[in-house]
C-alpha cells in the first residue's frame, strides 16, 4: 500500500502551477476508490491489515510542516490546509493548536499574498470530539485578523452519513459537503 501526502504527490508529479493545492491529512491509495466503486452508504472498502501499513499522525503532521517549510510547488489563488483530525489521538489540544497555527504562518510567508484556506477539523463521533471543538474556536481566534487567511468552518458535517467511520469523510456525502462548508 502507497501512503502520501496530497501535496506532496502534486509536488512530485509537475511543476506546473495550479490555483488550488490542498495540504491534507495522509491519502491512503488504497482507499482512494473510483466513485463507482464506493458503496449505496457511501463507504470504500478497507483492508483489515490497514493498520499495520499506516504512517503514523506525528509523522504526517511534520511532514505537512516540512512541505510548507520548503514548498516545491507554486500556488496562483490559494491554498488549502485541511489537517488535524487525527492528530488529537496523539498529541493535547494545545499541541495541535500551535502545530496548526505554525502551519498557517509557514503558509502566509511562503505564498506571501495568496489566499491560505484553513479548513476547521472535522467533526468526530467519539471522545475527542470536545477537542475538536476547542482547537477549532482557538485557531479561528488566532487567525480572525489575517486578511489572507480564510477559515472554513465545518460543523455542517455533523451527520453520520458524512463518514465512513467516527471521523473521515466518504466519498459519496463527506466530501461534496466539506466543498460547500462556509
Amino acid at each position: 500500500m502507497k501512503q502520501q501526502n496530497v501535496v506532496d504527490e502534486v509536488a512530485s508529479e509537475s511543476d506546473e502551477e495550479s490555483s488550488h493545492i490542498v495540504v491534507n491529512e495522509v491519502v491512503n491509495i488504497d482507499h482512494v476508490v473510483p466513485p463507482q466503486q464506493v458503496d449505496n452508504t457511501g463507504t470504500t472498502p478497507t483492508n483489515q491489515n490497514d493498520q499495520d501499513r499506516e504512517v503514523t499522525s506525528e509523522q504526517l503532521e511534520y511532514k505537512a510542516i516540512n512541505i510548507l517549510s520548503s514548498p516545491r510547488f507554486k500556488v496562483n489563488k490559494e491554498l488549502i490546509i485541511n489537517t488535524g483530525v487525527n492528530d488529537l489521538e496523539h498529541s493535547t489540544a494545545k499541541d495541535v493548536i500551535s502545530k496548526q497555527l505554525q502551519m498557517i504562518n509557514l503558509a502566509v510567508n511562503a505564498f506571501p499574498g495568496k489566499k491560505i484556506i484553513l479548513s476547521s477539523i472535522t467533526l468526530r463521533d467519539d471522545k475527542l470530539d470536545k477537542d475538536v471543538e476547542v482547537v477549532n474556536k482557538e485557531v479561528h481566534c488566532q487567525i480572525a485578523n489575517n486578511r489572507n487567511v480564510i477559515y472554513v468552518n465545518n460543523c455542517n458535517l455533523r451527520e453520520v452519513k458524512y463518514y465512513y467511520d467516527h471521523k473521515h469523510l466518504n466519498r459519496k456525502n463527506g466530501i461534496p459537503a466539506l466543498a460547500t462548508s462556509d
